[in-house]
């Protein structure tokens, strides 16, 4: 075979891994809506059943084969301000509001949410300073797939270990953006 033909090969194969890993990733996200919809209380009578505050593991201290849950400060003070900003997205108009953390830095100071008005979808930032917790916007800053923008996450001192990867824009609309490990 000729160099260019085993080019085109390796490219055609990468394009159909890629396909398969979206692909992947589509139908997990699938399958975790329709188990939040069945999971989620439909009663929107009361504004508190409207409201979906998970802390995940942040909630969580990893002992050997021990989880202790955790009520410390770090804790309660995300989990109302999350749920303030739950409160704030039904006051105007929102039948629910979801806030989910999926990742947290080392300290706990900083989180990566994913959130949404009626359903998940979007991510964001939210940062802790001077003991007060604060969202870092806008959430236009994260690609399709949830992935920050490099200048976004730089700016922000968003540590490496909530977002270890990150993409920069290219200004030309004939290449893709380009992704790249912090």
């Amino acid at each position: 075979m000729t160099k260019n033909k085993k080019r085109t090969q390796s490219y055609k194969r990468i394009i159909y891994v890629l396909f398969a890993v979206i692909a992947i990733m589509v139908a997990a996200l699938l399958i975790s809506l329709t188990k939040q919809n069945t999971d989620v209380n439909t009663d929107t009578s009361s504004k508190d059943n409207a409201i979906n505050v998970e802390l995940g593991s942040y909630r969580y201290d990893f002992q050997g084969t021990k989880a202790i849950k955790l009520s410390d400060e770090n804790v309660t003070s995300l989990d109302e301000f999350l749920t303030a900003a739950a409160k704030k997205d039904i006051s105007s108009n929102c039948e629910k509001s979801y806030f989910w953390v999926m990742a947290f830095s080392d300290d706990k100071k900083q989180v990566l949410l994913n959130y949404g008005c009626e359903n998940l979808g979007s991510r964001m930032f939210a940062v802790q300073e001077f003991g007060k917790w604060k969202f870092i916007s806008p959430t236009s800053q994260f690609d399709m797939l949830g992935i920050p923008l490099c200048s976004h996450v730089n700016e922000n001192n968003i540590t490496k270990s909530i977002a270890p990867v990150c993409y920069s824009e290219t200004k030309d609309t004939k290449n893709p953006p380009k992704y790249q490990a912090r």
